[in-house]
């Protein structure tokens, strides 16, 4: 900040100005004085706290951390801490001014860490809180996903300065990884990659026979009904047939050597044993005997002999 100078040439503008601003804790600031003059006299001061005083050749200093060059009147403040912060005066006596100069010493970001308010929330149901804590003085919070930073919406909520995420009713792609990024004047750290382990589904259930959708299915061949879901952590199943539950509770249901009696409605029921919910698909199998398959080829023959012949006629 500026001060004024009444010397032989007039005012003449001074300016003081900290080395380093804001300042890391443990440094040394030299509070350097332009333009740079012969300074006789005059006492540095800190707040209502007088640091140095200095009169020719002569320094008394209050505080042992702080000295004075007696012919430029240039004060060094050594291993500052965060306590030193605030507004610094130089009054010169001979010339004769007012100058000023505010200093900001922090503490650097360190241990940045973030935790988590659920541990397996279900899709839908919970309402998960993220918060950011760390070491450091004047810190700045950003929360970022893997490629932005994150912004409040109607999807997530920012509190507390930015310190704490909000994700309501949690979605499975909420996954993350989340990172709280925390800076200050001088430094900055990020926090290891959060992922959340979201419990979801059964849903977007699919049902394959024989790997495929073939139908009919040929009887005294072998039948396998394959069930699929989307569910965190992994569906389990059983099978029914016209709704008598099968002892079977695989994905997957081998049948060999069917038979005509072996047809109706298959169901595969899916179950997530966190979120509690069940999912079902059902399948109607036909299982038809070689003859049944050939007769549909017998009819069309006989159709295209009758054509032929009326053609001939």
């Amino acid at each position: 900040m500026n001060g004024t100078n009444e010397g032989l040439y007039g005012v003449v503008s001074t300016d003081i100005r900290p080395s380093i601003n804001p300042a890391p804790v443990g440094e040394n600031v030299t509070f350097h004085i332009s333009p740079l003059m012969q300074l006789k006299s005059g006492v540095w001061s800190f707040g209502s706290k007088t640091l140095v005083v200095w009169i020719g050749l002569e320094e008394q200093a209050a505080d042992s951390r702080a000295s004075v060059n007696t012919t430029t009147g240039v004060l060094t403040l050594r291993s500052v801490t965060v306590g030193d912060s605030g507004l610094y005066k130089l009054q010169s006596l001979d010339p004769q001014f007012l100058a000023e100069a505010s200093l900001t010493v922090l503490e650097p970001v360190s241990n940045v860490t973030v935790s988590v308010s659920i541990s397996d929330p279900v899709e839908f149901n919970d309402t998960v809180t993220l918060t950011c804590s760390a070491s450091g003085s004047s810190l700045y919070f950003q929360w970022r996903n893997v490629s932005s930073d994150i912004t409040g919406s109607e999807n997530v909520e920012l509190k507390d300065d930015n310190r704490t995420l909000v994700i309501p009713n949690i979605l499975r792609f909420d996954r993350g990884p989340f990172y709280c990024a925390v800076f200050n004047g001088i430094s900055n750290a990020s926090s290891t990659p959060q992922y959340l382990k979201i419990s979801y589904g059964p849903d977007g259930m699919q049902f394959m026979i024989n790997g495929s959708q073939k139908d009919p299915i040929p009887a005294g061949s072998n039948l396998t009904l394959s069930c699929s879901a989307q569910s965190s952590p992994p569906a389990q199943f059983q099978w029914s047939l016209n709704g008598k539950l099968l002892n079977r509770t695989s994905p997957e249901l081998e049948l060999k050597n069917v038979q005509e009696n072996h047809s109706g409605n298959y169901t595969c029921w899916a179950h997530n044993r966190i979120t509690r919910r069940y999912s079902s698909l059902t399948e109607a199998i036909t299982i038809k005997s070689h003859s049944q398959l050939l007769q549909p080829t017998i009819l069309a023959v006989t159709f295209l002999s009758f054509l032929l012949s009326v053609v001939l006629q």
